[in-house]
């Protein structure tokens, strides 16, 4: 096992399972309802596995249930960073909505 997950480590991670969520949204047409919680799911089992579910600069390892929500977060918002122009009508209005309520979140920890 490495030590604690770094923003990079993070980042890289979701990057992947961006990828991987845009590949079949687009190819092979499964919606990103069901593409970003798959991504989100092996993000935090890697995370859990190869990091002990640890990142650096929080004292403990992080929960299942945060290592999920964390990743699909990340992944969400590469999603639409990356194939949003290519995703299906359904797909863009559930990334909208999702987008929205992220900030939505943000701003009431502010």
């Amino acid at each position: 096992m490495e030590g604690p997950a770094t923003q990079q480590d993070l980042y890289a991670y979701a990057l992947i399972g961006a990828v991987n969520a845009c590949e079949l949204a687009t190819k092979a047409k499964v919606s990103v309802q069901q593409g970003i919680p798959a991504a989100a799911q092996s993000v935090a089992f890697v995370i859990s596995r190869r990091h002990g579910g640890r990142v650096k600069g929080i004292d403990k390892p992080l929960t299942p249930e945060q290592m999920f929500d964390g990743s699909a977060v990340q992944i969400t918002v590469l999603v639409r960073q990356g194939c949003y122009g290519q995703l299906s009508a359904a797909d863009k209005k559930l990334i909208d909505t999702s987008i929205a309520q992220i900030q939505a979140a943000r701003n009431q920890r502010r």
